[in-house]
């Protein structure tokens, strides 16, 4: 049930690691991609982690999070240490301070049910949330920023989105082929390319005051869409006598 990695290894061919419910990194690790592969794990650490040029260790896990984030300045997102959560599992607990949910950080796990975004974070990255087919919850916060392309593609459990932060902007494919999505509440910026292409069921669609660009085929194949509301207040976009 426990699983120790080592350097860059990700996958071992013809090996069956999904009992696994805890994993723990060794000093060598770079890579945190064979969690994407490990739908039981229950349990994250880095029980002693790598080290760059100055000495200080370059991944940790934060107590009680059951995550790994970047231990130094990003300066690619500009986050600092603990802000930046690199991988996740289906226990994972995001602590106060999170800024950013990285690139492909809970990708594929299929056993999350549920998780709740502290007020902090304010970037969900590219495929943060890909294909965790059982995500039936999440709140997004009010100082959101960015969801990126392909965060949520084919989260099929989720069936009612709510995003109020007014500078949020959903990047293409964001939640594409989220195919039990039922209703979407929608403030922010902007809607990019195909943000919600063959989100198949939806059929309630809400679009705050704030959102001034619509991208378009945003809403491709949504076939069962047939209620759709703009804030009053948009000074872009209107849904006038109930059309």
């Amino acid at each position: 049930e426990k699983l120790f990695v080592f350097g860059e290894m990700n996958d071992i061919w013809g090996v069956d690691f999904s009992p696994a419910k805890s994993v723990l990194f060794m000093p060598d690790i770079s890579s945190y991609g064979i969690l994407q592969t490990l739908p039981n794990i229950e349990n994250v650490d880095v029980v002693s982690a790598p080290e760059i040029v100055n000495g200080t260790p370059l991944y940790y896990s934060r107590e009680g999070s059951n995550a790994i984030f970047i231990n130094y300045y990003n300066t690619d997102y500009g986050y600092g240490t603990g802000e930046h959560l690199v991988a996740g599992c289906k226990a994972t607990v995001i602590p106060d301070g999170t800024r950013v949910i990285g690139h492909g950080a809970f990708s594929g796990c299929t056993e999350l049910k549920d998780i709740h975004l502290p007020n902090s974070v304010r970037s969900i990255a590219s495929y943060a949330f890909q294909n965790c087919s059982n995500l039936t919850n999440i709140n997004f916060p009010e100082g959101l920023q960015i969801i990126d392309n392909y965060a949520f593609y084919e989260c099929t459990g989720l069936t009612e989105i709510i995003i109020p932060s007014k500078e949020v902007t959903l990047r293409d494919y964001a939640f594409a082929r989220c195919n039990g999505l039922l209703s979407a509440t929608i403030n922010g910026e902007q809607i990019g390319k195909e943000s919600f292409e063959s989100c198949t069921s939806l059929s309630t669609l809400n679009i705050g005051s704030d959102i001034s660009a619509i991208s378009g085929e945003s809403f491709l194949r949504c076939t069962a869409l047939n209620n759709i509301t703009v804030d009053a207040q948009n000074a872009t976009y209107d849904s006038r006598n109930a059309c």
